[in-house]
């Protein structure tokens, strides 16, 4: 969802799918680095399941990550979808989607840059209509929000992005 000029918010929470296709891409490249991104939440569990790792979460938010390993995803996402953008085999079929990043002007290209929202960013926009989570990283400290009689442990942060659209110079 748009919340400036060029500026939007992932209206869902980062999920373990979302996660381990980061681990993927870095995996074969990167055993360090791959070990260094596996989440602390590795011992969560839910009705005695453990979240990890397990087909029945893939659409669960990703708990456990730290400061470092947010902005590692969020690193990876902007390559990810800036080599679609620049490389027309790695796209998708949606062939509208694309086309406010193949402008023949060159001062309208765009590449995408991914980051951590604000707090500021994350309760301006229109998801303080919609649940969301205590504990959510922002860039800078945490995203203040309600018990709702769940468990909150600042420990488990959930995380979203933000994408700027960037011309490409």
């Amino acid at each position: 969802m748009e919340i400036g000029d060029n500026t939007y918010i992932d209206k869902q929470l980062i999920t373990y799918l979302d996660y381990q296709e980061f681990l993927f891409s870095i995996k074969t490249r990167d055993s360090v680095l791959y070990r260094q991104m596996i989440p602390d939440d590795t011992l969560v569990t839910y009705k005695k399941k453990v979240l990890w790792n397990n087909s029945d979460f893939l659409d669960f938010p990703v708990l456990g990550l730290n400061e470092k390993q947010t902005t590692a995803y969020s690193a990876w996402r902007s390559d990810a979808v800036n080599q679609m953008i620049f490389n027309r085999n790695l796209r998708c079929s949606n062939l509208k989607y694309w086309e406010t990043f193949d402008e023949v002007d060159p001062d309208k290209r765009y590449k995408v840059a991914y980051s951590i929202p604000t707090q500021a960013e994350i309760l301006g926009s229109s998801l303080k209509k919609e649940k969301y989570h205590p504990d959510e990283w922002a860039s800078d400290g945490i995203v203040p929000g309600k018990q709702s009689g769940k468990i909150s442990n600042s420990a488990l942060k959930v995380f979203r992005c933000k994408a700027m659209y960037v011309p490409v110079k």
